[in-house]
């Protein structure tokens, strides 16, 4: 997801707190299908569009932009429900869940981290050792390998006065 995506997200549902649950939240942006109900015969339909447009056109375009990334569980997830039931009511599908999931990172101040990703298992830079020998020539080095740029700054150039 990005910034865009986020930003949106957050400005139309404002205080995540205002819905004990995930579906509650769900129910009001009106991506939960119609129940039709009468004796032993249930039946669902289409989504309730009940909610804002615009929060039910991001879902769907962060939902379009998680199945192209392979190998993740939101796209297995799409998968199933395409093999099943089609594209379209599998992107309505991923839109929902995305929805839980921003919900449930909202509520309990967690960052998403997919299992078995390579984001978790490595990172940009290795492991700091623990030798004391660790020189800040050495850092600099790590860092300039690492694609961070390195500048040199002038202390007499430091407007704070706070120096360094």
């Amino acid at each position: 997801m990005g910034t865009i995506g986020a930003t949106t997200l957050l400005a139309e549902i404002g205080d995540v707190n205002d819905f004990s649950t995930p579906d509650k939240l769900a129910k009001w942006v009106g991506i939960t299908p119609r129940v039709y109900q009468s004796a032993n015969k249930l039946h669902t339909g289409a989504i309730t569009k009940q909610g804002s447009k615009h929060i039910r056109w991001i879902l769907v375009e962060i939902a379009h932009s998680c199945i192209r990334t392979k190998n993740t569980a939101l796209r297995v997830f799409f998968d199933r429900i395409f093999y099943r039931s089609g594209y379209k009511k599998a992107i309505v599908a991923l839109a929902r869940k995305i929805l839980k999931l921003v919900w449930h990172l909202l509520t309990n101040d967690e960052l998403y981290q997919e299992k078995n990703s390579p984001l978790t298992n490595s990172s940009r830079l290795p492991k700091p050792c623990m030798n004391d020998s660790f020189s800040v020539s050495a850092a600099i080095e790590l860092l300039v390998k690492a694609g961070f740029q390195i500048i040199e700054r002038d202390d007499h150039s430091d407007k704070s006065g706070l120096g360094t």
